[in-house]
């Protein structure tokens, strides 16, 4: 959560927290995926696909601060 605030100041010390706990549990659950193959062409294109997810999120994050804005038609 501390390198959150830092690279994004406008993050309050909770919603920093939170962050920190999304992007955490993300890469736990999906690291699983890419370990359980034996393809290494495809360990690599699952952890890429897992870096731009986390990316995406972090930029939206990073973008709204505190308060992040859900539409009906963005899900």
């Amino acid at each position: 959560a501390g390198i959150l605030r830092r690279a994004a100041p406008n993050l309050s010390a909770p919603r920093a927290r939170l962050v920190a706990m999304i992007c955490k549990a993300t890469v736990k659950a999906l690291i699983s995926l890419a370990t359980s193959t034996r393809d290494e062409q495809l360990r690599t294109q699952i952890t890429t696909e897992i870096k731009g997810m986390l990316l995406a999120y972090l930029e939206r994050v990073f973008a709204e601060g505190e308060a992040p804005h859900v539409s009906s038609k963005t899900i």
